[in-house]
């Protein structure tokens, strides 16, 4: 949201949509600048957890609203109740972008009611109402930033614990989803890689590589507590020796618990330095179900006159088995040669 709002107050005093052209080409991408906020981009098909290319789906929203106002006084208008609403959230870093667009529409409600619904209805087109949700559906196979992103084959941006204060756990930009049915464990396998590790900055901190970390959850999204220690709400971590990894690639079987109908994960990092995590891929391996048992076959007699209104069940006659029965007439013939002898 930092780089989206920046490029939507710069694109609203610029008047169009474009931010960076002088430095466009600098970067051999052949766009006619570095972000474009003309866009159709949306959440989560639009992530690749890096902050400039996502901030895009968010700035797009704000800036097709404002488009839609024909008057520069309206325009005006519009910048400052997105200005109004972020000098509201001074106090309040922990947001989201649907927690952000709230407040602004809020503040639209008074300044200008137009607004407010057309700046919803972008909003909730783009998937950033009621809720920008990272979670990516693993059911069609190995998950990687959108084509044409730049990181489709680098993978999803991960920080390192440099950016999330002492915590020990960076979590990861995204997880995946795969529900599951009569699963015994599921195969989590993923590549993944460190950016140079740096000696120190002005932000402090070493230069430790990027260190995947493996987060299950059952059931239920994962979550990430940020009030006081940072910590997630997994259960289940595989990291180091738990987390078998050969070159990029790592590689874990997971037994599931009995009843599992959906597993979520997440790979986030324990060290210092940036890195990048993509073919994120989840199989399940279904259960033995055991065979069928013939159930044994009861005689029912019928109830007796004057008695219970209860069916009894008597055991069928058990049938000596052929082999059995020849043992037994040849040791009754070995008995009777034995007392002929003896006589």
């Amino acid at each position: 949201m930092n780089e989206g709002l920046a490029d939507f107050f710069s694109s609203a005093i610029a008047g169009d949509g474009n931010t960076g052209e002088y430095a466009s080409a600098d970067l051999g991408s052949g766009k006619a600048a570095i972000r474009e906020l003309d866009n159709t981009d949306s959440c989560p098909g639009n992530i690749a957890g890096e902050v400039h290319y996502d901030s895009t789906l968010f700035s797009g929203g704000l800036w097709k609203a404002r488009k839609a106002l024909t008057t520069d006084a309206d325009k005006k208008k519009y910048d400052v109740s997105v200005y109004k609403a972020m000098r509201s959230t001074a106090a309040k870093g922990n947001l989201g972008y649907g927690d952000f667009v709230k407040l602004v529409i809020e503040v639209l409600k008074t300044d200008l009611p137009s607004s407010a619904t057309t700046l919803e209805a972008e909003m909730t087109t783009r998937g950033v109402l009621p809720e920008c949700s990272r979670i990516f559906d693993a059911k069609n196979g190995a998950i990687n930033p959108p084509k044409g992103s730049g990181y489709e084959s680098l993978g999803f941006a991960t920080y390192g614990t440099t950016y999330v204060g002492k915590a020990k756990l960076a979590p990861g930009s995204i997880q995946a989803k795969l529900d599951l049915t009569n699963a015994a464990k599921v195969i989590v396998s993923f590549s993944s890689r460190s950016e140079a590790a740096f000696a120190g900055g002005i932000f402090g901190g070493g230069g430790t590589p990027f260190s995947p970390v493996l987060l299950v959850k059952y059931n239920e999204p994962l979550q990430w507590v940020t009030k006081g220690a940072l910590t997630s709400n997994a259960d289940a971590t595989f990291e180091g020796d738990t987390l078998p990894t050969t070159n990029l690639n790592s590689r874990v079987e997971i037994d599931v618990p009995e009843g599992t109908t959906s597993v979520y994960v997440q790979v986030g990092n324990s060290g210092q330095s940036n890195g990048q995590v993509g073919d994120l891929t989840i199989t399940s391996v279904a259960g033995v179900t055991p065979e069928a048992q013939t159930p044994t076959d009861p005689v029912a007699t019928p109830p007796v006159a004057g008695g219970c209104a209860c069916t009894t069940v008597t055991q069928r006659p058990v049938e000596t088995p052929r082999w059995l029965a020849l043992f037994g007439f040849t040791g009754l013939m070995a008995a009777l040669l034995r007392r002929k002898r003896a006589i």
